[in-house]
């Protein structure tokens, strides 16, 4: 121990003085004489001394915030008499527990916590509508002038969001199909209606199935990528000097991707249609025993142009929503990698929680239209 560190220990109370003119190397004595203190004294109370200390003397500011970290890591409650301001400061921060005794008491209640997540809630859809308000505007000055439309972008998102997924989009769709043909097959067999079938997949399909399938599919694919792009932006401040620059990022960045998926994502429900409605023409046929053009005669006869119509307008809306949604939560990403992280799984949950209410919203609204 060095002689200008004191450590007096006892059963109950190790008291450390630190004198005057100490020396960054009387930190290891120091430390190793109180860290076998406070194992041979468990349940001591820790006690410094600092009455000695000036401002000016830094090495007795660094050994005593060095021996307060050692009470901090064993647990120990530390007080502390004399020290000057700045020391006593980074003491107290250093001694604050890192779950301070009588949280738990403290804990938000049931009501202020449903009211917090509302006001949260409140938040979040404010933030929503403003941002589509100013997409609507971005999108009638892009109208006004074509122009200042960035079209290389809108048709390397238009790839990237429409080519690169239709092989996922078909397969998923087509075996879609292929389930509900077989649940539908083996209810309605009993009862001799096996060329009903071809109603229900075609119906079903195309009405709900697909544009709701291919919009999760586009959420989690492409939603998820334009929250990663922009709020990797966003903690990069790209954005910022997009906007120093006089540029507003939601023309410059967002209006691209919502008219890319706009396009695509119609065109991926049109082949998605066709892909769940071939999965329930395999099992027509081969577990159905139907011919060919009886489950096609009876498919055409099912669906008329309004039904697939409407579920093009779904699309649509689904597509400008998962977009809008994806490029918000990536503006709004926090600093950080985390953040990005944060992000990307927030545009995923949002989008399809959006996807689910406005599907709901406008099967609604188009079966009183129809």
């Amino acid at each position: 121990m060095s002689s200008a560190t004191a450590i007096d220990a006892s059963a109950d109370r190790i008291r450390v003085r630190i004198e005057a003119g100490s020396a960054l190397a009387d930190a290891g004595p120091a430390l190793a004489a109180l860290r076998e203190a406070l194992a041979a004294s468990p349940t001591a109370k820790v006690e410094m001394d600092l009455t000695a200390l000036t401002a000016q003397d830094e090495a007795g500011g660094v050994l005593t915030i060095a021996l307060a970290q050692a009470c901090r890591d064993a647990r120990r409650a530390l007080t502390w008499e004399g020290g000057h301001a700045g020391l006593a400061d980074a003491l107290t921060a250093l001694n604050a527990p890192a779950h301070p005794a009588g949280a738990a008491e403290g804990a938000d209640s049931l009501c202020e916590q449903v009211g917090r997540a509302t006001v949260d809630f409140a938040a979040s859809c404010r933030d929503l509508v403003t941002f589509i308000g100013e997409l609507v505007h971005a999108f009638g000055g892009a109208c006004r002038r074509p122009r200042l439309v960035r079209w290389r972008d809108v048709l390397y998102y238009m790839d990237r969001c429409g080519t690169d997924g239709l092989p996922i989009t078909v397969l998923i769709c087509f075996l879609m199909g292929l389930i509900l043909a077989i649940q539908a097959a083996n209810q309605m067999h009993p009862f001799g209606a096996d060329i009903y079938v071809a109603n229900l997949i075609g119906v079903s399909i195309t009405w709900e199935l697909g544009p709701l399938m291919v919009g999760i599919i586009c959420t989690g694919r492409a939603g998820s990528a334009f929250a990663a792009e922009i709020g990797t932006m966003k903690v990069s401040e790209e954005l910022d000097a997009l906007v120093t620059m006089g540029i507003a990022p939601t023309r410059f960045l967002v209006v691209p991707k919502v008219l890319a998926l706009i396009v695509v994502m119609p065109l991926l429900t049109v082949f998605g249609d066709l892909a769940g409605v071939a999965g329930g023409f395999v099992v027509g046929m081969f577990q159905l025993d139907l011919p060919f053009i009886a489950y096609w005669n009876q498919t055409v006869a099912a669906l008329g142009p309004w039904d697939v119509v409407q579920g093009l307008i779904k699309s649509a809306v689904f597509a400008f929503l998962v977009a809008a949604v994806g490029c918000l939560r990536g503006a709004q990403t926090r600093e950080g990698a985390q953040g990005v992280g944060v992000s990307t799984t927030s545009a995923v949950v949002s989008g399809i929680f959006l996807l689910i209410v406005s599907d709901a919203f406008m099967t609604f609204l188009l079966t009183r239209l129809g």
